[in-house]
């Protein structure tokens, strides 16, 4: 592959020429992403319910990622967020929790 169309894909959100592997995430993942950013950001805590299908996955790590990257691994410990989820819960659901996010299933 020429070393121009490698350019070009690079400045295009590829890598090495190819087009990224992971789109943006949708669904429960965006929703959370939008509906707790201020919470997180600014560590105010809180309570929140949702529904959850199976398709929905690693909800639990996406959000301690950025829990953990603006607070470090304790994250929210002294101001908690509380998840109540009630439906069918994909794979990963609960993996790699910062401190303060607590996750609850009320379903599979």
């Amino acid at each position: 592959m020429p070393a121009e169309s490698l350019i070009t894909g690079l400045t295009q959100g590829g890598h090495c020429g190819a087009p990224a592997l992971h789109p943006a995430p949708t669904g429960l993942s965006a929703r959370l992403d939008a509906e707790l950013a201020d919470a997180i950001e600014h560590k105010r805590g809180g309570s929140f319910a949702y529904e959850i299908e199976n398709t929905d996955r690693s909800i639990g790590a996406r959000l301690s990622g950025r829990i953990a990257r603006l607070h470090g691994d304790l994250g929210m410990s002294d101001v908690p967020i509380d998840l109540h989820f009630s439906g069918s819960a994909g794979q990963s659901f609960g993996a790699f929790l910062a401190g303060g996010l607590h996750l609850q299933l009320e379903g599979e």
